[in-house]
Formats: structure tokens, sequence, C-alpha cells
């Protein structure tokens, strides 16, 4: 299943009802004709936000790991790890570009590319090797500071979610502005059972191979 609270990747804290950024690969949000990094409103505990979409601006739930999983399979990105559901992955950006989410095909879609997000966002985590400190960059009104990260992620593609935006070039791509900033979101361990603070998962990207969904 997955856990669908998550924590922010520059402040450490819990995701649940808070506003905030998702960043999107330039492919995914070019093809789904998606603002990036996409502003939402708030999250819930499904996993699922809520963003402002269109002219008219009408809120509209989208789920978290069906998009993650949407930029795992995007044929057209060389850095997309997966390609078993490639073809889903084309046709569930073109329903957001079209803005036509109330229909059975779309929840279908969602199904299938929530599964590759939630497999492919744990497989590629690991334990940190030591209880090293590491700093996290100041950012707005928050200071610089030192954290212990218990995990890091090996994938090429992170889950981004931050609650202010995050430094990037014109340009840069989802796995360019996770690595500057060092850090991306994680699942939070208390899943909105407790107060969490300063829970970070190191972005650190090995090589990879692209692969057939398993």
């Amino acid at each position: 299943m997955g856990c669908f609270d998550f924590t922010y990747a520059d402040n450490g804290m819990n995701t649940r009802g808070g506003k905030g950024f998702l960043y999107l690969s330039n492919c995914f949000a070019k093809a789904a004709r998606l603002q990036n990094p996409l502003r939402y409103s708030e999250t819930d505990w499904y996993g699922r936000l809520s963003t402002p979409i269109g002219a008219e601006k009408s809120l509209v739930e989208l789920d978290i790991y069906a998009i993650y999983g949407a930029m795992l399979n995007m044929a057209d990105d060389a850095s997309a790890p997966l390609s078993g559901h490639s073809d889903e992955a084309a046709r569930y950006a073109q329903l957001i570009r079209e803005r036509n989410f109330n229909n059975g095909e779309f929840e279908g879609l969602e199904d299938i590319l929530r599964n590759d997000g939630i497999d492919y966002f744990f497989c590629m985590q690991m334990a940190c090797p030591s209880a090293e400190k590491v700093s996290v960059k100041a950012l707005g009104g928050q200071n610089a500071k030192k954290v212990v990260p218990k995990c890091m992620f090996v994938g090429t593609m992170p889950l981004l979610l931050s609650r202010k935006k995050l430094p990037a070039e014109k340009g840069d791509d989802i796995s360019d502005i996770a690595q500057n900033w060092g850090f991306m979101t994680d699942s939070d361990p208390n899943q909105g059972c407790g107060i969490t603070r300063n829970h970070y998962m190191v972005y650190r990207p090995g090589a990879e191979k692209r692969q057939a969904n398993g």
C-alpha cells in the first residue's frame, strides 16, 4: 500500500493539510500542461493534493504517487527509469492536459501508476551508512541547520514536495533541483500520529538502467 503521509523536503515536517509545491519532471509537466512546480493548497491522509487548474482555477484532486509513477514511466524522458507503463503514463498526462478527470479511465490509470510510484519509492531507499550530520541550507526564513538523516534515496527520479520554492536555475529538471538541495520527500514515520520535525531523506542517485516494470 505504501505510506500516504509525506514530509517536506525543505523543512522536514509533515505535509498533511499544508500547502506547498510538487516538483514535476520537465517532460511530464509539458505533456500534462501543468505549472512546474505545481502549487497545491493542501494534501490529505490518502496521499492526494488539491491544486487549482485551468482558467477558472477550479480545485482538482490528484494522487501524488500516481503523478510520481507517471514521471517514472514517461517514454520521451531518457532519465525516466521505468518503461513498462509508458502508454498509461502518456494517456494519464493527456487526460490531465484535457482537464478530463472525472471518469473511470482516469481512476484506472491512477491505480496502475500509483503502484509503480509506491514500489519505486520504497525500493530505492537505503539506510544511511552512519549517523553523520548533514547540512541543510538556509531557505527563506529557515536558518541553516545540521540534521542526522536515517535514510537515503539511490534512485534517479526523486519525489519532491516543498513548503517553499527550492533554489533552481532556468531549465533545471527535478533531479537537478533535488541534487542541488541535497534532500527529497520521504514518508512520515509518524504517519500523522505525532509531531514530525527535521525528518530528511538524502537524495543520492546511483547508476541505474532504465527497466521494464516488474
